[in-house]
């Protein structure tokens, strides 16, 4: 696992993957890669942007931030977002897709890369995990989806520079 180094390395978004996102119904899978840059994202109301960016910020923290939410402190904003993110999708995603609905997206934070996949009602699990090794592959990690997040956690709260997953949260959520 990478320590903390001081310089703050924030994860670029290098590709997602949304699967069985009813509310995308034109097609069950969209593909889309993330050039340096700027991406625009625009359309009219009620299609699906700001549910778009959710899912994004979703794939990474496992939380989605709740309007209105009163900042106590970073624990408790990680753990009161918790039960907000397991409702959030709901009417969304419809029923028929909800064992289906997932979200997997590439990270790139500096020279290192971590590919993950997570299921839309499961916020403290990950499906799968890659991380790069030594050798520049991407390399499966094995684990229960619970194993899976915890390492996801300690590895990508070391990359980025901080000191705990919850400060990810918080900076993803509201500065990045």
């Amino acid at each position: 696992m990478a320590e903390p180094h001081g310089k703050l390395s924030p994860p670029r978004l290098v590709s997602a993957s949304f699967r069985h996102f009813s509310l995308y119904n034109l097609k069950p899978k969209i593909d889309i890669d993330f050039p340096d840059g700027v991406f625009c994202l625009a359309g009219a109301n009620g299609l699906g942007k700001s549910t778009f960016l959710l899912a994004i910020n979703y794939a990474i923290t496992g939380r989605v931030p709740e309007p209105e939410r009163p900042f106590i402190s970073l624990d408790d904003y990680y753990n009161r977002t918790k039960d907000f993110a397991t409702y959030f999708f709901d009417g969304r995603i419809n029923e028929h897709d909800r064992e289906l609905a997932e979200i997997e997206i590439q990270l790139r934070v500096g020279d290192w890369e971590v590919n993950l996949t997570r299921g839309m009602f499961d916020p403290d699990g990950l499906r799968s995990l890659w991380f790069e090794q030594e050798d520049g592959q991407l390399h499966q990690v094995d684990g229960s989806p619970l194993q899976l997040q915890e390492k996801y956690r300690k590895e990508i709260t070391g990359r980025v520079g901080l000191a705990s997953f919850e400060q990810l949260v918080f900076l993803q959520h509201f500065v990045l």
